[in-house]
């Protein structure tokens, strides 16, 4: 590669050159040298041949010679040496792909297809599609944090739902409904369809709201639930009343009885006092003899002694 400007032109193409745009660059310049230098010779060697009125005879034998020169004159179109022809099997542009077109056997340089801007237009609409739908994404995200920092006054509450588990009797505003004890949650929560229910049924409540500003996550979720409303009513088990708010959970399954009013109520009770057992000591009797029943039928086997352990011999 002795070429000044080939080595400059491969400079310039960085460090991702390949070795077909190498090759691709070298077979440019060599083209582009030989037209300039056939050019120049052409214009140096080039006869003017006079054709008069009378003499319909042209200079015939130079014409042919002309003729014959340039039918020998060797170009490919596939790769554009002047040095053999485009069936030639050794031509360097055999199978190679064209980088406009993607066809094999040709350069990008000597492609004859129209080229194809659609797939690149996809290509740059799916980008921007795909930035634009990331951005709303990011968007949506910041909204939601934005919301939740806006609510100073209430903190976030977590719901803990336990599958499978027995309910009890609540009295809410006179309806009588079935609740869970809910002790990972400190509020009140009900259905969307127990909401229904209690007003068919004409419950008593107060200071009803409408989309109260209050987060609620569920377990194991970083989703708000949709919190539909609250209102304030008494809730009665046993005998015993509390006047509690209740919230109304759009799209829940479980009417939840949060652990502040439980615990209110009695029916759930927190502490190292449930269910412990005190330990006293065995009693002893004294003045009392205790025979033990022996089998004499039965031969007596003796046991070897056994060592005591070490580290017990040493506090002995």
């Amino acid at each position: 590669m002795h070429s000044t400007k080939l080595r400059k032109k491969i400079l310039t193409l960085g460090d991702g050159v390949t070795l077909d745009q190498i090759i691709t660059e070298a077979n440019t310049l060599e083209v582009v040298t030989q037209q300039l230098e056939d050019y120049s010779n052409k214009n140096k060697n080039l006869d003017i041949n006079l054709i008069t009125k009378g003499n319909k005879q042209y200079n015939r034998g130079k014409d042919y010679q002309n003729q014959s020169h340039h039918k020998k004159r060797a170009h490919c179109g596939r790769c554009g040496s002047n040095d053999h022809f485009s069936s030639n099997v050794n031509c360097p542009a055999q199978g190679k792909k064209c980088h406009s077109c993607g066809k094999i056997g040709h350069f990008r340089l000597y492609c004859r297809s129209p080229r194809n801007t659609e797939p690149q237009k996809r290509k740059i609409d799916e980008f921007r599609k795909r930035e634009t739908n990331q951005n709303n994404q990011k968007r949506t995200k910041l909204d939601k944090e934005r919301d939740v920092d806006l609510i100073e006054t209430e903190e976030i509450d977590y719901v803990f739902q336990v599958d499978n588990d027995t309910t009890i009797k609540c009295t809410v505003g006179g309806v009588t409904i079935d609740m869970l004890i809910d002790s990972g949650c400190k509020l009140n929560l009900i259905t969307e369809k127990t909401w229904k229910e209690l007003k068919s049924k004409r419950v008593h409540v107060c200071n009803q709201v409408k989309r109260p500003k209050k987060t609620l996550l569920a377990y194991g979720s970083n989703t708000p639930l949709v919190v539909e409303g609250s209102f304030e009513t008494t809730i009665e088990v046993n005998g015993r009343k509390e006047f509690a708010t209740i919230y109304v959970i759009s799209g829940g399954t479980r009417d939840l009885l949060g652990k502040d009013t439980a615990v209110c109520l009695g029916v759930l009770k927190l502490g190292i006092g449930i269910n412990q057992i005190q330990i006293t000591p065995f009693p002893k009797f004294k003045g009392i003899l205790l025979e033990i029943p022996i089998d004499n039928s039965i031969k007596p086997v003796s046991q070897p002694y056994r060592r005591v352990p070490i580290p017990i011999g040493r506090k002995g």
